[in-house]
Formats: C-alpha cells, structure tokens, sequence
C-alpha cells in the first residue's frame, strides 16, 4: 500500500480508537445538564452517520475494489476522520435532558458504528488485495442501519426497551406452563429405567403441593403482564394522552430493570426439586420493586402535573372537565399492581 494512504489509514484509525475510548468510558452517564434540542442534536447524529456509511463505500471502491486506486484514498480516509470526530463529539452532546435511555441508545449506535470501523481499518492496514474489506465494509453498514433506527425521544427509546422486558416475560410464563405441562405427561416406558439403580434415580416431577406453587406463580406473572401492557398504553404509547419529561421515563424505566433477572430466578427455582426458601426471597425482591414502582406512581410529581393538564384538554368551553379519564388510568395502574403484590404475598 501506498506509504502515504498507510500514513492517513493509521491517522484515521487512531481517531476511531479514540472516539472508542471516549465513549466507552462515558457509557452509563448521564453527560452535560444543559445541551443544545434534541431534533438539532437527532438530525447532526443522523447526518453524520449518513457520511460515514457513503465515505466507507468510498473506500472500499478505492482500497478493497481491485485494481485499487489508491490516489482516490486519500482524500476519502480524511473526510472519515473528520466524520469519526464529528459522530463521537456530537454523541457527548447529548445529556441528561434528552433522557437517559434516549442517550444510552444514541451511544450504543455510535459505539457499534466505531467498533466495525476499527476492523475495517486494521483489515485495510494488513490485507492485501482487499481482504475481507468487502463483509467489513457491510459490517460498517449494517452499524450505520441500526443506528439510524434511532427513537425520536425519550419516550419511545423507553418504550422499545420495556416491549423487550415484555417479550421476556412473556417466554418466561410460557416457560412455567411448560414445567406444569410435562409434569402432566406420563413418561413413556422404554425398559431403560429397569437398567437404574433406585437410589440413583432423582424425582423429577412435582409434588401437589409445588403445583399449587406453580401455578400461582403463573398467575403472578400473568397479573405482571397485563399490569405492563396496561402501563405501556397509559404512559408510553404514542397515543397516550401524558407526556412525562424525560427523568420521569427514565424512573419508570430503572424502576421496573430488576423485574426480568428476578423473574429468571424465580422460574429457574420451579424445576424439581423445588428451590423454596430461593423462591421466597427472589418472590420478596420482586413485591419490594413493585411496591417502590406503587410509590413513585403515587407520588411522582410530573405524572400527577401531567395528568391533571390532559384532564383539562378534555374540558368543554366553559372549562369544567368531562371525564377523569387518564386519573383513572393511573388509578388502575396503582391497583394492579396492589393485586399483583398480593398475589405474591399468598403464595
């Protein structure tokens, strides 16, 4: 390779590293208080990833494509590093007022962006006739693809992380009725348990009493469901009447992280022999989560402001509301998941 396009390659890869490390050891904070708005913000990151993905094609046509044209290299190798400086500066820009989660998945973007770059480089640096530039260069691609899939707020960035919890307990119930399931099945007789020492062989099916114990903790985690596809429409659907400042998602959203580990556990403690006294403190945890999710809902100042100004979206003319509809939304939140606590607490 052309001594002059390593020198830029190598100048260019160090700015990917860099930008790597920046963010790396920014990740999980909540960056500046006061930053410039979200939509300028949102419009520079997406811009900025659009040059990288056309300046990556670029090169590859000028490096991987063969025969090269390295003069063509050059120029392009500049423009990526101006681009890579641009992409992580812009990433620190965005702070705690756009939301945290928001922040979080603009950062992964770009880090999933950097991190393919950093390949891409190094296969270019000590590759001949391309190397696998070609499955890098798409590699870079698909980063850019998924970054640019980016939220427009807080609230939907909030929104895409809980529909994934929700998918999680959702296969986790399916998981319980499938414990409950086979233990109904009659093991089929094939001779080979003939061929088992008695003191061996392990009671693999559930007592009546751990059914009971099962079934009400699929019922649990049935209550759990429909306690957040209820929350999911009354404060984080598009078409919700609230609109919560970006701290009040990211409170709700931290608020409810320990449910899905929690829940793992406590599914894993169903299979015979029963994990009892486990079972107990990690049903505990989950109801103690719960209650502190109860008590933000109860007291959270923005969600009460919020919901009194869409009461009054909904007055007539002479100003006097025609329904409390999104105080009993809220209501209905709070007393499901009284009923899912003390669903826990019978068990």
């Amino acid at each position: 390779m052309d001594a002059a396009v390593q020198t830029r390659l190598q100048t260019a890869l160090r700015e990917v590293d860099k930008g790597l490390s920046i963010l790396q050891q920014r990740s999980g904070k909540s960056g500046l208080d006061s930053t410039p708005a979200l939509d300028i913000l949102r419009k520079d990151y997406l811009g900025i990833i659009s040059l990288i993905y056309s300046y990556t094609t670029r090169l590859w046509i000028a490096l991987g494509k063969q025969p090269p044209t390295p003069s063509a290299a050059g120029p392009t190798l500049e423009e990526l590093t101006k681009h890579t400086s641009s992409l992580y500066g812009c990433v620190l820009a965005f702070g705690a007022t756009h939301g945290k989660a928001f922040s979080d998945e603009v950062e992964q973007g770009a880090l999933g962006i950097l991190q393919s770059m950093s390949a891409l480089f190094r296969e270019y640096s000590s590759a001949k006739n391309g190397g696998e530039s070609m499955q890098m260069t798409a590699s870079v691609h698909e980063a850019c693809d998924k970054a640019r899939n980016l939220s427009i707020d807080s609230r939907e960035a909030v929104l895409k992380r809980w529909k994934v919890d929700s998918e999680s307990l959702k296969d986790a119930i399916k998981e319980v009725y499938n414990l409950l399931d086979q233990d109904n099945e009659e093991d089929a007789e094939d001779g080979w348990d003939e061929l088992v020492d008695a003191d061996d062989m392990v009671d693999q099916s559930l007592s009546e009493q751990d059914r009971m114990v099962v079934k009400k903790v699929a019922t649990v985690l049935e209550k759990l469901s429909a306690f957040r596809k209820h929350f999911q429409k009354t404060l984080l659907a598009g078409n919700s009447p609230l609109r919560l400042t970006p701290s009040t998602y990211d409170q709700y959203l931290e608020a409810t992280q320990v449910e899905i580990p929690l829940i793992d556990e406590i599914v894993g403690c169903l299979d015979p022999p029963m994990e009892v006294e486990a079972l107990k403190t990690h049903l505990m945890e989950l109801s103690k989560s719960l209650e502190a999710l109860l008590r933000t809902l109860e007291t959270d100042p923005d969600t009460m402001t919020r919901t009194m100004e869409s009461i009054k979206l909904d007055a007539d003319p002479e100003g006097d509301p025609i329904g409390s509809r999104p105080r009993a939304d809220i209501s209905n939140l709070e007393a499901k998941i009284r009923d899912v606590v003390l669903t826990i607490q019978s068990i």
